[in-house]
């Protein structure tokens, strides 16, 4: 026993007498090294994959719930175009458009309800839980009622297509009552969730590194030195490995640009910063026009090399400081920065039109597509990245309303407009309960016989404070 403890390093006497309790041999040594970085790895590899599956399962749910929104949308404008068109063709054309969007609307929902239904009702899932069946009334209960006046569109007969058929003011009431929006909720609480898993799998890693570190230290003291290296180098491996989990997290991996997360941090970045004298930025969001029609035609490939060559044309209209992002479907938004004023910007949003209106080869032959574009500039940070993201999308409602291949800058009138809308929806909720609502009849008479032919009811609404 005197003899081992002469040849104990004097610095780690504790550590050694620990080894020659299990043996004191040199053999037992490397094996509880080799096992100890068997260990180290083996639990690395493990959590690199659960940090990856678990990336892909946040990623295919984001693409999910913002796919919803935009399904959302594409409804209630097929549901418009249906209820003015007269052509027998178009109108089955738009009905199995219409048919077709609600079985997608229905599965997503499906996934996501079912999903959200399962989580605890404690801790961080609370909040995504709540998003869908709290409220009076629910996420979910409202968009059964939209799914059921869908369905009340389609089982109607094209003969009683009109703007006032009560299924369609029913989908239209709904579509303007919030849903857009708690779908947006949903889908940023999907993303911070994201976010947080992805802090928490970090965490881990900076844990599990800095353990290994210190057994690599130990070893080379004690044991052998020379694997050092190769310890080290996988610790490299795995940094690398973190480096391209967060840029997965911030990044669309179809199209290889920023995804929604990664350009909101950078317009939060550029909002914050001091603005260059003389010169303004610009947000933009770009709508593509009739994109459903190439996914339904030729499939979800040829759509996908669609948004590629979209994403690279944008790319090369646009300056190096400046940023395209895809943030979900056929939805992209830009940063344009050091612009002398808004006609910069409106050159920009001209050349990109321009630019994706272009013919675009595919294996199966040529595809147009066009674009919209909304645009919010600004010039000094007194202004949120978030509202900008939200006045950007106000002027891309009007130019898509505007008709297609456009763009509309923001004006406060929009927001006026779209406050007035919701106030009159608020107000419309209890105007039936409170019996505001009046039938009237409106004669019909015959220009020839001066005689009253028939009468129309129509309904009327005695607002309290603005009358009749």
């Amino acid at each position: 026993m005197t003899e081992n403890t002469s040849k104990n390093p004097k610095h780690f006497p504790m550590y050694w007498g620990m080894l020659n309790r299990f043996g004191g041999s040199a053999t037992l040594h490397y094996t509880i090294a080799l096992l100890l970085l068997a260990f180290a790895a083996i639990t690395s590899h493990s959590l690199l994959v659960s940090s990856l599956s678990e990336l892909d399962e946040d990623s295919e749910v984001i693409n999910t719930s913002g796919r919803q929104r935009m399904l959302s949308e594409q409804t209630v404008r097929l549901a418009g175009e249906l209820m003015v068109e007269t052509d027998p063709v178009t109108t089955r054309q738009l009905r199995e458009e219409l048919s077709f969007s609600l079985d997608l609307m229905r599965s997503s929902h499906k996934t996501l309800a079912g999903d959200a239904k399962a989580l605890s009702s404690f801790g961080p899932e609370a909040e995504l839980k709540a998003a869908y069946f709290y409220g009076m009334p629910s996420l979910d209960e409202r968009l059964s009622s939209y799914f059921s006046a869908i369905e009340s569109i389609l089982e109607a007969n094209s003969d009683a297509y009109r703007t006032d058929l009560d299924a369609y003011q029913q989908l239209v009431a709904a579509h303007r009552g919030g849903i857009l929006r708690d779908l947006d909720g949903v889908v940023r609480i999907y993303e911070e969730q994201a976010k947080r898993r992805l802090q928490a799998s970090e965490d881990l890693h900076v844990q599990l590194m800095l353990g290994t570190l210190a057994l690599l230290l130990i070893e080379a003291l004690f044991i052998f030195r020379p694997l050092i290296r190769r310890l080290t180098k996988a610790n490299d491996v795995l940094q690398e490995q973190n480096q391209t989990m967060r840029t997965m997290a911030v990044s669309d991996t179809l199209t290889q640009l920023p995804n929604r997360s990664g350009f909101g941090e950078r317009l939060e970045a550029l909002v914050r910063t001091s603005p260059c004298p003389n010169s303004c930025s610009a947000a933009m969001m770009l709508d593509l026009d009739r994109f459903k029609s190439i996914n339904d035609a030729l499939g979800h490939p040829a759509g996908d090399q669609v948004l590629v060559e979209v994403a690279e044309r944008i790319r090369e209209k646009l300056k190096k400081v400046d940023t395209v992002a895809r943030l979900g479907g056929d939805e992209f938004a830009i940063i344009a920065r050091r612009l002398e004023g808004p006609k910069d910007a409106a050159a920009i949003a001209q050349r990109v039109i321009d630019a994706i209106c272009k013919p675009i080869l595919l294996p199966q032959g040529e595809v147009f597509v066009g674009a919209s574009i909304g645009i919010a500039t600004f010039s000094d940070a007194s202004i949120a990245a978030e509202d900008m993201i939200k006045y950007a999308d106000l002027a891309l409602y009007e130019a898509k309303n505007a008709g297609r291949r456009q763009f509309k800058f923001y004006e406060p009138s929009m927001q006026n407009e779209a406050m007035r809308k919701t106030s009159i929806a608020e107000d419309l909720k209890s105007a039936q309960l409170e019996d505001q609502l009046k039938v009237f009849l409106q004669p019909i008479m015959s220009l020839e016989t001066g005689k009253i032919e028939y009468a129309e009811a129509l309904i009327r609404w005695l607002h309290p404070d603005k009358g009749l």
